[in-house]
């Protein structure tokens, strides 16, 4: 004995699981980028020491996307503050409540509405 069967319409719904990948994708994309952005404005406004402002101005977020990643960091740095990693690494008395963990501390306080932010952002990318 032998049944057959046939699916059709195979194409229709690949594309649909497809833009519906899409789409998570996308807000995981944001989600993650508006993570960065929240650490690294709070680093900036409320943590980084401030002698010149040349550190404060220097971070930043950088966001590097794939099919199946979104990776954002916060920076800071490069030319017009080499010694950030030095201010962020050595403990020192700062005032005014500034501190050298001034990425890593807002990172931490931010990272119980990772996972709030990125699923309203997919939510809403999914409608």
């Amino acid at each position: 004995m032998k049944i057959d069967f046939k699916v059709s319409g195979l194409a229709s719904i690949t594309r649909r699981i497809a833009e519906a990948v899409r789409r998570v994708l996308t807000g995981a994309q944001e989600g993650t980028t508006e993570v960065a952005e929240r650490i690294a404005e709070k680093s900036r406004v409320v943590y980084v020491p401030i002698d010149t402002g040349a550190l404060r101005d220097s971070i930043k977020v950088e966001t590097k996307n794939s099919w199946f990643s979104s990776t954002s960091s916060v920076v800071a740095g490069g030319p017009t503050a080499p010694y950030a990693v030095v201010v962020h690494e050595i403990q020192k008395g700062y005032r005014f409540g500034k501190s050298w963990k001034y990425i890593e501390i807002p990172a931490k306080e931010e990272s119980k509405d990772i996972p709030i932010i990125i699923g309203s952002k997919i939510r809403a990318k999914l409608g």
